[in-house]
């Protein structure tokens, strides 16, 4: 962007994390602003400054299990969550209007997405992330 403008890359970024910021705020995720802020400042310190095996894809993971770890030390489950999270696993009274096949394909659907989530995954750490790291060095 700053070639192809003729201006600072300090520039650009600054113009790129505002036409970012206003489509999240046109969105209507304002919640969202501070933590897509500070990732996005994360991603540009990651694109200036740190070594290619420091790429977004770890640096996104990393943090990712950081607040999953700091969330589940900080807060306890309570006894009305627990209630309803075993609610939520308890199987619907088959009727006569329930269709078997259709009820069998909703319940795959979660398992094909977890399988493919990964199989993406994989696809850019192995075909991606590391082929760069090897071209760059």
């Amino acid at each position: 962007m700053s070639e192809l403008l003729g201006i600072s890359e300090g520039l650009a970024m600054l113009i790129v994390w505002a036409v970012y910021t206003s489509f999240t705020f046109y969105g209507g995720s304002r919640g969202v602003i501070i933590t897509d802020t500070i990732m996005f400042f994360i991603f540009m310190l990651v694109l200036l400054s740190l070594p290619v095996w420091a790429d977004p894809v770890v640096i996104g993971l990393v943090c990712g299990l950081i607040a999953i770890w700091i969330g589940s030390s900080v807060t306890k489950v309570t006894d009305e969550e627990k209630a309803y999270r075993e609610n939520l696993f308890k199987r619907v009274p088959m009727d006569e209007y329930t269709d078997v096949q259709e009820v069998k394909k909703t319940l795959m659907f979660p398992k094909v997405t977890i399988g493919v989530s990964l199989v993406v995954i994989l696809l850019m750490i192995f075909a991606y992330a590391i082929p760069y790291a090897r071209l760059l060095h």
